[in-house]
């Protein structure tokens, strides 16, 4: 029986694949062809007049204008997918690879690719029905349709030019990140059981040492977990299952994925059950994962404070944004890692997940290659200020002042600048004021020398 953590995963891989769209549109233009075909012979037979707006030209006429829309669409066709390929290739180089699963699985890329594929294999069918002689038959009713098609695919191409010049922007592409990121975190919190990420947001967790081991037959990154399948495992087999890995791990093929507890029966049975919850791909998705939305954000503006790029306007928009989930995550109810089935049993035990860890991903690596960027450093502690201004909770706050703590030790070392400094370190005391601490420890400390001094003792020296 199929459960619906394995439709759900199926679901996204279709719509993750340039080709299920398209192939669904493929198919309705085939029925199309053959519905209006039959409608032809039925006109003719009735001997019928489709006026005005129908196709009143002969049969040579008719595999004329076929064949030039059918020749058109393959040109236009061959046009968009190098777009495509270019837009992909652009996407991957300067912003970040991670993105180039969010082109793919476009909606508008997949509708339009259809739209031509089926307007082709529309013209060729009707194209092939078309006799002349005595037995002459001219279908009007699918000639007309071959036009109404051709003229809806220069507008869909024209769309297609209009969306490819917005979605290769950068803006665009943090911001559909970001809105799938903040639907995922929705989606994940609401719930009162879950899993909520990868060990990298766990904590000081640690995973269990006893019990039956289920290790993993193949390799690759969990991209889901059937919860749903593993409460009805562990219940039919009497047992509790203690997770090792959750969404967003990568696991090596003889990796512990679980433990059972105790001593279920028929344990081979059990391994395979516990196996086929736990769905691979050779590369992370943000469903179940939020954090891999934090994950591509990161990336993009490590990217763009790189020297090669040096684009930290890029690295603000990502910051804020991230700062918009933290400001979320900060007071929300963290999801119960113990599930249960419908008697009340604990029947899965999920890796914790931590808001501290969240509070990491999103800032130690922006603020290590952004340490020199006033800008870029500015907004990171306005992102933590907003943060903690959306909770009281002391654990949240206490993770929140580690992360200011390593931005100003970062930026104190590396910015120069007595007005940078004093800009930092009005945006330090608004964190701080925030968070419920003393102004006066937020303070970068003495510049670092100068280029050319050297530290002698106490003295500064050239």
């Amino acid at each position: 029986m199929v459960g619906l953590g394995s439709l759900r995963t199926l679901w996204d891989d279709l719509r993750s694949s340039l080709w299920f769209l398209p192939g669904v549109m493929t198919v309705g233009a085939v029925v199309a062809a053959w519905s209006l075909l039959r409608a032809d012979r039925w006109v003719v037979a009735s001997e019928l007049e489709l006026g005005p707006w129908g196709y009143g030209g002969g049969a040579d006429s008719a595999r004329q204008v076929l064949a030039t829309i059918a020749g058109s669409i393959v040109t236009v066709t061959g046009v968009t997918f190098s777009i495509t390929m270019v837009a992909l290739v652009l996407a991957a180089g300067q912003y970040t690879p991670r993105v180039l699963r969010n082109f793919v699985r476009d909606r508008v890329n997949q509708t339009v690719l259809g739209v031509f594929v089926g307007t082709f294999l529309f013209t060729l069918l009707v194209l092939r029905a078309i006799r002349a002689g005595d037995a002459a038959f001219v279908p009007a009713l699918a000639v007309t349709a071959s036009i109404a098609l051709a003229v809806i695919s220069l507008g869909f191409f024209l769309y297609f030019l209009h969306h490819m010049a917005n979605a290769i922007q950068v803006s665009n592409i943090i911001r559909n990140v970001a809105r799938e990121t903040h639907a995922e975190i929705e989606r994940t919190f609401e719930q009162a059981a879950g899993i909520t990420g990868p060990p990298l947001l766990r904590g000081g967790w640690q995973p269990p040492s006893s019990g039956q081991r289920v290790v993993a037959k193949k390799e690759g990154y969990v991209i889901r977990i059937a919860t749903d399948a593993l409460i009805a495992t562990a219940r039919s087999h009497e047992t509790a299952l203690d997770l090792v890995v959750g969404p967003g791990d990568f696991v090596s093929r003889g990796e512990a994925v679980a433990f059972a507890r105790g001593d279920p029966g028929e344990r081979a049975r059990l391994a395979d059950q516990v196996r086929e919850a736990f769905h691979f791909d050779s590369q992370r998705s943000i469903s179940q994962d939020p954090a891999y939305g934090f994950r591509q954000l990161v990336d993009i503006a490590v990217r763009a404070l790189s020297p090669g790029v040096n684009d930290p306007t890029t690295a603000c928009n990502c910051v804020d944004y991230l700062g918009g989930f933290l400001a979320h995550l900060a007071d929300l109810e963290w999801p119960d890692v113990e599930l249960r089935d419908d008697d009340g049993a604990v029947r899965v035990i999920a890796p914790p997940g931590t808001f501290a860890g969240y509070v990491d991903l999103a800032c130690s690596e922006i603020r290590h290659y952004g340490r020199a960027d006033l800008a870029t450093t500015v907004r990171l502690l306005e992102a933590l200020r907003r943060a903690a201004e959306a909770t009281d909770r002391p654990d949240r706050r206490a993770a929140l002042r580690r992360a200011g703590e390593a931005i100003l030790e970062g930026a104190g070392r590396s910015i120069l600048s007595t007005v940078d400094r004093e800009q930092i370190e009005e945006s330090a005391e608004r964190l701080a004021r925030a968070i419920g601490d003393d102004p006066a420890g937020y303070r970068l400390g003495p510049p670092p020398p100068g280029p050319g001094l050297v530290m002698e003792g106490s003295r500064v020296q050239s």
